[in-house]
């Protein structure tokens, strides 16, 4: 189940306890943290540190992707260069 589903559950059973008056069996750490997650934005606009923590999670996304990247690059020109090399050895015994 993704994150999507799990708000949207959440807001129908929470919809559906309140109009039957019922209370509903999530816990207030549930509770809050989608409440938190819902409202992230808004939070951050009262409270800046969260913006800037939002903002530094992208850099920290972003560096880690471009490591992968660049290994995947140096994986690719050591092939290569093996490959050039081998071909030069077999043209050299040849």
């Amino acid at each position: 189940m993704n994150s999507k589903n799990m708000s949207l559950i959440f807001r129908v059973t929470n919809e559906l306890t309140q109009q039957v008056q019922l209370p509903h069996h999530y816990s207030p750490e549930f509770v809050f943290a989608h409440e938190f997650t819902t409202h992230y934005d808004e939070f951050s606009q009262y409270i800046p540190e969260f913006g800037r923590l939002k903002e530094l999670s992208k850099i920290s996304v972003l560096v880690k992707f471009l490591a992968v990247i660049q290994q995947n690059n140096l994986d690719t020109m050591q092939a290569v260069d093996f490959i050039l090399c081998a071909g030069q050895r077999i043209s050299q015994e040849g």
